[in-house]
């Protein structure tokens, strides 16, 4: 990638140059320098750029001048306006001359990141838009319907299994391909699993390259998109990419044991011995209709039968077990319309989703309450006392790092504080806000957004309805 940054301050050019080198770190990278646009065109008529950062004001002619020159030269390039003025004429004037980005000095650390990878992968993507094999070609050989070769210049081939939380769009599946098609040297080619929309399903050619080497050459790719990656053994044998394929899906589903990583190499299954008469106390436990006790006996088949080498195939098969006992705990003491529909056990992310998910559902069919997860809503509470200036939602932390349904997860809050989360929030928002005003050293506008307001009219709307009194009238010591 080449970057070319036209600014006559020189300090403001290293300083934006440090930076890109510290966001695109793990690529290479070539950053040149030009102090006015005379200077700027003699390197343009030599070089190409994937990025101009453009001042605007620099002596003789302006940043705007040189994009408008280069617009009439038919010489199209990717601009960034990077300036200390943000006066609308001239971002008006940058978006009649095609300019995507206007940003001010100092340049959002956020947004420079964003167009910095954003042109990475495009520049990747239109390399990678040239696939080796066909992707109806792909799905015939990885699902056993034809008998087509690859066409690789190596022998050795490994399979991917890729997914997403979700069905995969264009966008994430162009940011996947594009990038192993680069480190696959452009033998690859891939396809959407027609079973499953959210699983993307590559072979790459892997000639005298370990799979552990391709580990760690997938790591950049977990930057631009939130997956996981199985990795099958490598194969030389035509036939055996079907075999290859379920390698890959066995590795990813061992994502539920290591929940911290993202990629997974396949490895032969690994069985410990199960204590069957948990089990029996398990459905022992439905039947008497005692909720903590099964749940007490879940935590203790978790704890004790999985381990972090454990294999998915002993996961799967003490999932089914407990499946069973429930399905048959429903058959014999439930109407059938009452029936609760279990999930696959490939709709979790990790150990503890799945146990969350069995507490939850043994408290809605078995009929008496679980045992409050007290350590849980008190991290809860801490966590709002901790990060009330953030924004805090209970959705997203009831699925994002507790992994329970938001609904169960408000009602244990509720009976855990006798207060709804918003309420709750609240309150520490408002607690803290006296605590600041009462200190005299802020203004209300610094105040809302320490506090977590965006908007300063809605802060003072809601410290009056909680204090009766606006925020300009609170006196320290006076409530």
């Amino acid at each position: 990638m080449k970057y070319l940054i036209i600014d006559d301050e020189i300090y403001a050019r290293k300083a934006l140059a440090k930076r890109i080198q510290g966001i695109m770190s793990d690529y290479d990278v070539e950053i040149y320098e030009a102090e006015n646009v005379p200077t700027a065109k003699i390197i343009l008529q030599k070089l190409h750029f994937d990025i101009i950062f453009l001042d605007i004001y620099m002596p003789g002619e302006n940043g705007l001048e040189l994009a408008e020159y280069l617009g009439k030269s038919n010489l199209t390039y990717e601009i960034v306006v990077v300036s200390g003025y943000a006066e609308f004429e001239y971002a008006q004037k940058a978006l009649e001359l095609g300019i995507r980005h206007y940003l001010l000095k100092p340049a959002n650390e956020d947004k420079l990141r964003e167009i910095l990878k954003e042109s990475w992968l495009r520049s990747r993507t239109e390399q990678g838009s040239r696939m080796a094999v066909p992707a109806e070609n792909i799905c015939q050989i990885v699902f056993g319907e034809g008998t087509l070769e690859l066409p690789f210049k190596s022998q050795e081939y490994i399979v991917m299994a890729i997914r997403a939380n979700r069905d995969l769009d264009d966008r994430t599946c162009m940011q996947i391909t594009g990038f192993l098609f680069q480190i696959c040297r452009e033998n690859m080619g891939y396809t959407i699993n027609p079973m499953r929309l959210s699983e993307l399903v590559a072979v790459c050619g892997a000639e005298k390259v370990t799979v552990e080497k391709i580990k760690e050459k997938l790591e950049p790719l977990l930057e631009l998109c939130d997956i996981y990656i199985g990795v099958s053994n490598p194969y030389l044998k035509q036939g055996e990419t079907a075999k290859a394929y379920h390698e890959a899906v066995d590795a990813l589903n061992n994502r539920l044991i290591d929940r911290w990583n993202k990629i997974f190499l396949y490895s032969e299954e690994r069985i410990l011995p199960l204590n069957e008469s948990e089990f029996q106390m398990f459905s022992q436990a439905l039947v008497k209709q005692e909720c903590e006790l099964a749940c007490a006996i879940l935590n203790r088949i978790f704890n004790s039968s999985i381990d972090d080498k454990c294999h998915f195939s002993q996961i799967q098969y003490i999932y089914q077990k407990i499946v069973n006992s429930i399905r048959e705990y429903q058959f014999t003491y439930r109407k059938e319309s009452e029936a609760v529909l279990i999930q696959s056990i490939n709709s979790f992310r990790s150990m503890k989703e799945i146990l969350n998910y069995f507490q939850e559902l043994l408290s809605t069919i078995v009929g008496s309450v679980p045992k409050e997860n007290t350590d849980t809503m008190r991290d809860v509470v801490d966590y709002i006392h901790q990060y009330y200036y953030d924004f805090i939602s209970l959705e997203a932390l009831a699925r994002e790092r507790y992994y329970m349904n938001p609904k169960y997860f408000g009602k244990l809050f509720r009976d855990y504080t006798g207060m709804s989360f918003s309420k709750y929030l609240t309150k520490v928002r408002m607690e803290k806000a006296a605590e600041y005003l009462e200190d005299g050293n802020y203004s209300i506008h610094q105040i809302s957004y320490m506090c977590g307001y965006t908007n300063t009219s809605h802060f003072i709307q809601t410290f009056k309805k909680y204090y009766n009194e606006t925020p300009a009238k609170w006196k320290g010591g006076k409530k």
